[in-house]
């Protein structure tokens, strides 16, 4: 799950940015992944493989549910964020655009991480 996770994230990071590349004027449609984020893909995808099935079958509310993920993503990419700051100089997705908290964290890009995570969750519970 772990591998899987982690190469199903780089393929998404390469899609969106080159889609986001492409809305902003890049000539052709130019993805690139950061290998510094696969961890953080697997290690997201599996604790929502973990939790996903636990909370759907426990009855869990879907808007509390979606909260959660969003929460663990969140977390996940700020506490990754910080750690290659402390261990690199830098983070290799140091945001200055959008609304984002110290550079490493999205909030506008909070509808894209609850269809993706709530589409994992579908897939997931759906065997």
């Amino acid at each position: 799950m772990f591998l899987v996770c982690a190469g199903l994230g780089l393929l998404l990071e390469v899609l969106f940015t080159a889609r986001w590349g492409g809305l902003r004027g890049a000539k052709g449609l130019r993805g690139y992944p950061t290998r510094w984020v696969a961890p953080v893909y697997g290690a997201v995808g599996w604790s929502l493989g973990e939790l996903a099935p636990l909370l759907v079958f426990g009855q869990v509310p879907l808007l509390l549910r979606a909260l959660l993920y969003l929460l663990l993503v969140y977390a996940a990419e700020l506490g990754s964020g910080l750690a290659l700051r402390r261990f690199l100089g830098r983070c290799p997705w140091e945001y200055t655009t959008g609304h984002h908290f110290r550079g490493l964290v999205r909030l506008d890009y909070a509808p894209y991480w609850l269809l993706l995570v709530l589409a994992f969750e579908r897939w997931l519970t759906s065997a």
